[in-house]
């Protein structure tokens, strides 16, 4: 002990007086201890390379999930750049629709956008000068414009949107999908229904209920359509009433007084409003039926369901010293 604790005090002496002579020491015993650490670890050595190897070739690994190993975030990371996240994932034909899409959609909005920047000038320069021959017509044909303009933009900008948003989780779902090893994935599944309503159930071989989901649809749109409809017909005719140049009023509501067109609207609003919650609530349904059908296909729901009571006896050994018996009771399911 005396020994260790002397060696010890001069180390750290040595240490405190020159550091860097320390550090010099310290590397060259980490050089002599690497050929001997190396000696004694060398069957780890084999035993990585030969891992390696089973990962390197499927036919000896016997599982080829390990070379299509994704990860989920990095795929969706990639993705923020349009198609990144499908080549990522090995699907390169994916890549161009994406991109191409979310680039096109996104021109011909800002284009719109534009469009209706500029007839929105001519009607409120229209708006301001009276003495313009044929001011009614020039003032509906901007005002039309206008409202297809923004229209357009909406519409477009939204469909950028949703792509985008199609492009992330198709990198996301399918780097799950391609991790897992079953027959029926359950998120392969769901993608598929929520990028068409029904394909999930087609994936799924429940071909009788397609019929279903799409009725379900029909009639959520006819229901969008009457709404939508309606409350557009009762607002236009309340602002074709008390805004010039709006447009012109409907006979058929002239016994219609401006407070009521107003509460026709609301209510109408309403009714659109909820329309498209149920609808969406219908979409949202036609998704989680299609990802639990596919669990369900791999559920055991086969005959060889049994429950065994068997008496057991267990006799003196050198373990146990005293005789058991009982019942075992067992499930198989």
């Amino acid at each position: 002990m005396s020994h260790i604790s002397r060696l010890t005090s001069h180390i750290l002496y040595l240490r405190s007086r020159n550091p860097i002579l320390f550090l010099v020491l310290v590397l060259i015993l980490c050089q002599f201890h690497t050929p001997i650490f190396a000696q004694q670890k060398s069957t780890k050595k084999i035993d990585l390379r030969s891992l390696a190897a089973k990962k390197a070739s499927p036919k000896i690994a016997g599982d080829s999930s390990l070379l299509l190993r994704k990860i989920p975030k990095k795929a969706a990371l990639w993705s923020l750049i349009p198609g990144g996240g499908q080549v990522y994932n090995g699907q390169v034909w994916k890549a161009p629709i994406f991109a191409g899409g979310i680039t096109g959609l996104s021109i011909f909005a800002f284009k719109r956008r534009s469009d209706y920047n500029r007839h929105y000038e001519t009607y409120t320069q229209l708006l301001t000068n009276f003495d313009t021959p044929d001011l009614e017509t020039k003032l509906i044909e901007a005002r039309d414009n206008k409202r297809r303009a923004l229209r357009d933009y909406n519409r477009y900008l939204n469909f950028a949107f949703l792509l985008y948003g199609i492009n992330v989780l198709d990198a996301y779902a399918n780097a799950h999908v391609i991790n897992q090893n079953r027959k029926f994935s359950p998120l392969k599944a769901a993608y598929y229904s929520s990028l068409l309503p029904g394909l999930g159930q087609a994936y799924n071989k429940r071909y009788w209920k397609i019929p279903i989901v799409y009725g379900g649809f029909v009639v959520g749109g006819a229901f969008l359509n009457y709404n939508y409809t309606r409350r557009n017909r009762f607002r236009d005719e309340y602002l074709a009433r008390n805004r010039p140049g709006y447009g012109e009023t409907d006979p058929l509501l002239a016994f219609v007084s401006d407070d009521n067109l107003l509460r026709l609207k609301n209510a109408y609003n309403k009714d659109f409003t909820l329309s498209i919650i149920l609808t969406s609530l219908w979409y949202v349904l036609n998704v989680v039926d299609a990802l639990i059908d596919a669990h369900l296909r791999d559920f055991d729901v086969s005959d060889d369901l049994s429950f065994k009571v068997q008496p057991y006896f267990t006799p003196i050994s050198s373990v146990q010293q005293q005789r058991s018996g009982g019942l075992n009771l067992s499930w198989q399911f």
